[in-house]
């Protein structure tokens, strides 16, 4: 499944999360990554709860560092403070971006080794697509580029996603008049594989995450009722 990275920024360095984006796209196209930022928040959604959740679920949280970063009570209260909650619980990876100079050294991100190199920060470097592509090198260090076999796998072109029955698995279910069942039910899962390996918005990817538990429940129940 695509490594979910949440950018925390503050909106005074828009600009910067945006360059981000975009050295991140090629990543995201591939099925390697999905990004989320509060600017994906839907209207009238509660925006608390959707930073949170989405904080909840990434596997990588990007902070961009300035003095306008470190300034806020709201990332410092509950994106930073989540955030190493889970980092000291190991569920997931933390990456200091420093974007404008700041004193950031005597707080908890100075403990974590900083981006670009050096922690030159970005605003200074006379080449700033130099300095994106510093991140991006180091960044790439850390997310999975392979494509596995997991629930959420992505589909390389040409290939299928693996199936959960074997040939002789479902000559077995025919038998008992359960492969069509078992056919449609792995279909189903397939379809929403693929859907959620590319979903952004937190409250649909919790959604689908439900749905595929309940369907690989069922390919279970059917995998105990073949008989030898």
């Amino acid at each position: 499944m695509p490594s979910k990275i949440f950018i925390s920024y503050t909106h005074k360095d828009e600009a910067f999360k945006d360059e981000l984006i975009i050295q991140l796209k090629v990543l995201q196209r591939d099925g390697h990554i999905a990004t989320w930022h509060d600017r994906q928040i839907a209207p009238g959604q509660a925006w608390d709860a959707a930073i949170k959740s989405a904080l909840d679920n990434a596997a990588i949280i990007v902070f961009l560092v300035s003095a306008d970063f470190l300034a806020s009570d709201y990332i410092h209260d509950v994106e930073i403070k989540k955030a190493f909650e889970r980092y000291h619980a190991k569920q997931c990876k933390i990456v200091p971006i420093i974007i404008r100079p700041c004193h950031f050294q005597d707080t908890e991100i100075g403990g974590l080794q900083a981006l670009p190199k050096n922690a030159k920060p970005i605003s200074i470097w006379s080449d700033r697509d130099e300095a994106w592509y510093d991140v991006l090198v180091q960044l790439k260090k850390i997310i999975p580029l392979d494509i596995g076999n997991g629930d959420a796998a992505l589909v390389p072109p040409n290939k299928s996603i693996p199936t959960f029955f074997s040939n002789h698995d479902l000559k077995k279910l025919e038998q008992q008049g359960l492969k069509t069942q078992a056919v449609l039910t792995q279909e189903r899962l397939n379809r929403i594989r693929k859907t959620y390996a590319t979903e952004t918005d937190p409250s649909l990817q919790f959604k689908y995450e439900g749905q595929m538990a309940d369907l690989k429940k069922v390919l279970t129940e059917l995998k105990t009722k073949i008989k030898d």
